[in-house]
């Protein structure tokens, strides 16, 4: 059986890694939304009569993906 102490460690390097992973994964996530809202923001605005403007939206489906509407 580990000691103790090699338990605790072994257990705080886990739970470091899982956080970074967490972080990278937040990074990733960032990254995309910015560049969806760039691209977004590239669109050329249509006029209709009844809004003065409209872009499409993003909304994040069930699964996780986001979709253009």
């Amino acid at each position: 059986m580990l000691s103790l102490e090699t338990q605790k460690r072994t257990f705080l390097w886990n739970n470091s890694m899982r956080v970074h992973s967490q972080k990278i994964q937040m990074f990733r996530l960032y990254v995309e939304l910015k560049s969806i809202l760039n691209h977004l923001n590239n669109l050329p605005l249509k006029f209709e009569p009844h809004r003065q403007w409209s872009k499409p939206f993003v909304f994040i489906t069930n699964n996780g993906k986001f979709s253009l509407c």
